[in-house]
Protein backbone atom coordinates (compact mmCIF):
# COMPACT_ATOMS: atom_id res chain seq x y z
CA UNK A 1 0.00 0.00 0.00
CA UNK A 2 3.17 2.13 0.61
CA UNK A 3 4.16 1.92 -2.93
CA UNK A 4 1.01 2.62 -4.27
CA UNK A 5 0.43 5.90 -2.46
CA UNK A 6 3.80 6.70 -2.83
CA UNK A 7 3.08 6.39 -6.76
CA UNK A 8 0.11 8.40 -6.61
CA UNK A 9 1.57 10.85 -4.21
CA UNK A 10 4.05 11.53 -7.10
CA UNK A 11 1.81 11.85 -9.98
CA UNK A 12 -0.86 14.15 -8.01
CA UNK A 13 2.49 16.64 -7.21
CA UNK A 14 4.41 16.35 -10.57
CA UNK A 15 0.84 17.52 -12.17
CA UNK A 16 0.48 20.63 -9.89
CA UNK A 17 4.36 21.41 -10.07
CA UNK A 18 3.98 21.41 -14.02
CA UNK A 19 0.37 23.18 -13.72
CA UNK A 20 1.73 25.84 -11.20
CA UNK A 21 4.99 26.31 -13.60
CA UNK A 22 2.75 26.81 -16.76
CA UNK A 23 0.45 29.40 -14.02
CA UNK A 24 3.96 31.69 -13.91
CA UNK A 25 5.18 31.25 -17.68
CA UNK A 26 2.36 31.83 -19.49
CA UNK A 27 0.13 33.93 -16.95
CA UNK A 28 -2.78 31.94 -17.55
CA UNK A 29 -5.20 30.69 -14.65
CA UNK A 30 -4.98 27.65 -12.57
CA UNK A 31 -7.85 25.96 -14.25
CA UNK A 32 -6.45 27.03 -17.51
CA UNK A 33 -3.10 25.61 -16.71
CA UNK A 34 -4.51 21.96 -15.50
CA UNK A 35 -6.48 21.78 -18.58
CA UNK A 36 -3.33 22.48 -20.07
CA UNK A 37 -1.10 19.89 -18.66
CA UNK A 38 -4.05 16.86 -18.64
CA UNK A 39 -5.09 17.53 -22.26
CA UNK A 40 -3.48 14.86 -24.59
CA UNK A 41 -3.18 16.17 -27.72
CA UNK A 42 -2.98 13.52 -30.74
CA UNK A 43 0.56 14.56 -31.38
CA UNK A 44 1.85 13.35 -27.91
CA UNK A 45 1.61 9.77 -28.72
CA UNK A 46 -1.09 9.70 -25.87
CA UNK A 47 -0.83 5.59 -25.77
CA UNK A 48 3.06 6.33 -24.59
CA UNK A 49 1.68 8.48 -21.99
CA UNK A 50 -0.90 6.48 -20.78
CA UNK A 51 0.85 3.04 -20.65
CA UNK A 52 3.53 4.44 -18.66
CA UNK A 53 1.12 5.63 -16.40
CA UNK A 54 -0.21 1.98 -16.04
CA UNK A 55 2.53 0.21 -15.96
CA UNK A 56 3.84 2.35 -13.07
CA UNK A 57 0.86 1.67 -11.04
CA UNK A 58 0.53 -1.64 -11.60
CA UNK A 59 4.40 -1.92 -10.75
CA UNK A 60 3.31 -0.07 -7.27
CA UNK A 61 0.46 -2.60 -7.20
CA UNK A 62 3.18 -5.27 -7.36
CA UNK A 63 5.85 -4.02 -5.23
CA UNK A 64 3.28 -3.57 -2.34
CA UNK A 65 2.04 -7.17 -2.56
CA UNK A 66 5.24 -8.51 -2.58
CA UNK A 67 6.19 -6.99 0.30
CA UNK A 68 2.90 -7.58 2.03
CA UNK A 69 3.57 -11.30 1.67
CA UNK A 70 7.14 -11.20 2.91
CA UNK A 71 5.73 -9.36 5.80
CA UNK A 72 3.65 -11.84 6.62
CA UNK A 73 6.45 -14.52 5.88
CA UNK A 74 8.44 -12.72 8.27
CA UNK A 75 6.21 -12.39 11.19
CA UNK A 76 5.55 -16.36 10.80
Amino acid sequence: MIVTLAFLIVLILSTLLSTSMNMYLYKVSFSESLHFSLYIELGTRKMIVIAALISGFAAALFLDYRLKKENSQNQN
